[in-house]
């Protein structure tokens, strides 16, 4: 079927309701919340777009094919969760919805998909995570989201994470990654760096890859010379 035919679903997986019983290797759960932003809209609508984006690369029985590793992915049972009702103007309800949807997607796929949504949604996201003991979060980002207070309130897209290493004494390290940007917020850096985060920004960031690089493709060729040598 063609992209802009049919009902739109990820990779025109099978929509089964989060609340209801199913199994699958990966589920997509949308979260299309954005209340908390303080600047522009819209982010509500990401999970549909997601959707409707992926149905040009609906998943086949076989799976893809790519002519040097064959068919990936074949079998895999992917399933859409459809999206977490969220009420209008009721952030707590919201979170509350949000963290329960995500708990039980938990239990029912191997690998969670969670779309938002603003930064906020972080927070009842990870919530949903809180019986994994020595919990490590990788957050790929540009800025913090470590703020304590926004307007005088503690729950808005610059905080999630700030909230969460107070709600979840399971949440033992965050590695944020890709940081940049000329409003940084002093506090909320002095406090993730006394709460143990591992701050890299985007220059440092791209610097480390390239020397992973350097280093790997280094160690590539002598191992390539060496087996020449061997061989010769």
């Amino acid at each position: 079927m063609l992209p802009f035919a049919g009902i739109a679903t990820f990779l025109r997986a099978p929509h089964r309701p989060w609340d209801e019983a199913w199994e699958a290797d990966v589920a997509f759960l949308g979260v299309p919340f954005d209340i908390t932003v303080g600047f522009r809209p819209g982010a509500r609508f990401a999970p549909r777009a997601v959707r409707e984006a992926s149905l040009r690369y609906a998943l086949p029985p076989e799976g893809y094919y790519h002519p040097q590793r064959g068919f990936q992915l074949a079998g895999l049972r992917v399933v859409d969760a459809g999206d977490v009702d969220i009420p209008t103007l009721a952030y707590e309800v919201a979170f509350e919805r949000i963290t329960a949807a995500a708990r039980a997607v938990r239990q029912r796929a191997r690998l969670p998909l969670f779309v938002g949504g603003d930064h906020s949604v972080t927070y009842p996201l990870l919530l949903a995570f809180d019986d994994v003991p020595d919990l490590h979060v990788v957050q790929v980002d540009a800025h913090l989201d470590f703020t304590d207070e926004r307007n005088n309130t503690r729950y808005s897209n610059s905080s999630p994470f700030r909230r969460a290493v107070e709600a979840m004494p399971n949440l033992v390290h965050i590695t944020t990654l890709g940081l940049r940007g000329v409003r940084f917020d002093a506090e909320a850096v002095a406090a993730a760096r006394r709460k143990g985060l591992e701050l890299e920004n985007r220059v440092l960031f791209r610097s480390s890859v390239k020397s992973r690089c350097a280093s790997t493709c280094t160690t590539c060729k002598s191992g390539t010379s060496s087996k020449a040598k061997s061989r010769g």
